[in-house]
């Protein structure tokens, strides 16, 4: 239940590891009502916008051109400068409307859940891997830690981030965050035929169950993390 708890942990810690540069550069407050902080969890920070544009630097008044202030932002009428769209402030992301978020989240969803689906017939039928057996499961698991390391070089390292480039980050993030998705719906696919493998035949509801448990706690575990 351990491992479980902490694979499914860093499954949603990702989203914070993606997320997470730029907090210390872009520290200074603007105003006690709109911080320049960035958000850790994911579809907050696909909704915000360049840190860059916001502040009194950006004066605004709301009846000039929507377009005067960044995606992402938008004119307060309280204050006269570009503020966040987002509640809680955050900045750093794409700013990108919440529709295209939404879909972009349930798109993630439909992914892992047919890759899931299709593991045994793609994936580990094809490699040799079936049935899979607790070794498949720690080279799967090593291969899932790729995804997010490769993310947390990006986010530091990658002119598209450092510089606030929208197409460059887009494009990493969509790469990293579909692996990812790919690869940890393979190992979920391996997680679900061994547990019930592993499973005492007169116990094999409490061994499913603990499982589901476990993954639930290691999401809110990940979750309150992010």
């Amino acid at each position: 239940s351990c491992v479980f708890i902490a694979f499914h942990s860093s499954s949603f810690l990702m989203f914070s590891i993606t997320t997470f540069h730029h907090s210390s550069i872009h520290s200074s407050i603007h105003s006690s009502n709109h911080p320049r902080q960035k958000h850790t969890q994911l579809p907050f920070f696909l909704r915000s916008p360049n840190c860059d544009v916001l502040g009194p630097d950006f004066p605004c008044t709301p009846d000039q051109d929507p377009t005067a202030c960044d995606d992402g932002s938008t004119c307060d009428p309280s204050l006269s400068f570009c503020a966040n769209i987002n509640t809680g402030g955050g900045c750093g992301g794409p700013g990108v409307g919440r529709t295209v978020v939404g879909a972009f989240l349930g798109g993630y969803i439909i992914l892992y859940g047919q890759i899931q689906s299709w593991t045994p017939q793609l994936v580990t039928g094809p490699l040799g891997q079936t049935p899979p057996n607790k070794m498949t499961e720690v080279f799967w698991g090593m291969i899932n830690c790729l995804p997010t390391m490769i993310a947390a070089i990006a986010v530091y390292v990658s002119p598209a981030f450092t510089e606030h480039r929208l197409g460059g980050m887009t494009a990493w993030l969509i790469v990293i965050i579909v692996t990812f998705a790919v690869i940890f719906a393979i190992n979920s696919s391996i997680h679900s035929y061994l547990v019930v493998k592993y499973a005492a035949a007169d116990k094999v509801a409490v061994s499913v169950g603990l499982y589901y448990m476990s993954n639930a706690l290691g999401r809110l575990m990940g979750t309150l993390g992010s």
